[in-house]
């Protein structure tokens, strides 16, 4: 709870980031569990968005932690990370071939503590996804999900762009 409490935001943090960095560095964060569960990761062109750093990798690690983490045992986990220019902004998918959410839990994964899987076959607290939630939405952007059950997932997010 505390996590979630103190996530805070203040403009004056904004910069200009380049995705392709943060997710290079939290795929170097992740490198051991990525081999380890021989994961293919598959990553488009990212671009240079308006953002604080810190909490845009913090969403970044969750998304794809949790695309690891759902996964079928002995099916081999893909991770596609890709992003869409909009007028004002750019959309980011995070889509994994893991296990799926039912569509009647769209809403309730983003709520705090919501866990939709029992502790003893997926660890976690329930507040990662609530975390993103609340750090897009300080970015000014949105976060929702596509998901079909035995096929994947697609988390999408949009973050404003950087005006060079």
């Amino acid at each position: 709870m505390m996590e979630y409490a103190i996530i805070g935001f203040d403009p004056d943090y904004l910069k200009e980031i380049d995705l392709t960095e943060i997710v290079q560095e939290v795929l170097s964060i992740k490198e051991n569990e990525l081999k380890e569960d021989h994961v293919k990761v598959e990553l488009g062109v990212l671009p240079t968005v308006l953002g604080i750093p810190t909490p845009i990798k913090t969403v970044f690690i969750n998304l794809i932690s949790n695309a690891i983490k759902y996964q079928k045992t002995g099916k081999i986990p893909v991770i596609k990370i890709t992003s869409e220019d909009l007028k004002d902004f750019v959309k980011i998918t995070i889509e994994d071939n893991g296990i799926g959410i039912e569509k009647e839990y769209f809403g309730k994964i983003f709520e705090l503590f919501s866990r939709l899987n029992p502790k003893n076959k997926y660890t976690g607290t329930g507040l990662g996804l609530t975390v993103c939630k609340k750090i897009i939405n300080q970015h000014g952007g949105e976060i929702w999900v596509e998901s079909t059950p035995d096929v994947g997932s697609k988390f999408h997010f949009t973050l404003k762009k950087y005006e060079y």
